[in-house]
């Protein structure tokens, strides 16, 4: 699996009066942050209110992002949301524009470890890229031993991959702190 590493900040997503995505404000961001010296960005995620955004919206800024992305530098895309369906969609729009790894947030709480599973078995499958879990809400960092295994069984069981440090890997997505859950 790919290994990232350095800065990938999560990233503000700007949007005009109608709701669209404000791509010279947002080309403006992924300028700042590559001239101070970023590795990547961390598209869509709760920091750019992704969950909140058309799919139309979330799509123009992971092809946006990618166009400004210097060689040597990544994109990780946040496709989360509402339906499986959708976070579908996103994952295979991700990875056809040029990104280097999605991201989910677990759908929400009534679902079953292998509901879950099965729900990040089909954003691996549909993307083709690296899948990186976001443990960045309800997860939380600090998670019990029992939930770290848990945790750790999605990466085994679905391709996923988890930051080292609880909430401190890339784009907020967290291992169980105890460097254990990198794939």
């Amino acid at each position: 699996m790919k290994r990232f590493s350095g800065i990938l900040p999560a990233i503000v997503t700007p949007v005009d009066d109608q709701g669209g995505l404000n791509t010279a404000s947002f080309e403006a961001l992924l300028q700042r942050q590559y001239e101070a010296g970023a590795h990547g960005s961390y598209v869509c995620g709760q920091t750019g209110e992704g969950l909140q955004l058309a799919l139309e919206v979330r799509e123009r800024a992971v092809e946006a992002a990618v166009a400004n992305t210097p060689a040597g530098r990544h994109v990780i895309a946040h496709v989360g949301a509402a339906s499986t369906a959708d976070a579908v969609r996103l994952a295979r729009h991700a990875t056809k524009a040029g990104a280097h790894a999605v991201s989910s947030l677990p759908p929400g709480s009534a679902y079953g470890f292998d509901e879950v599973r099965r729900y990040y078995e089909a954003l691996a499958a549909a993307s083709g890229a690296p899948v990186l879990k976001d443990a960045a809400s309800g997860s939380g960092s600090a998670r019990s031993d029992t939930r770290c295994t848990a945790d750790c069984t999605f990466a085994a069981a679905a391709g996923c991959s988890f930051g080292r440090g609880g909430g401190a890997g890339v784009g907020g997505a967290g291992g169980c702190g105890t460097g254990s859950c990198a794939a």
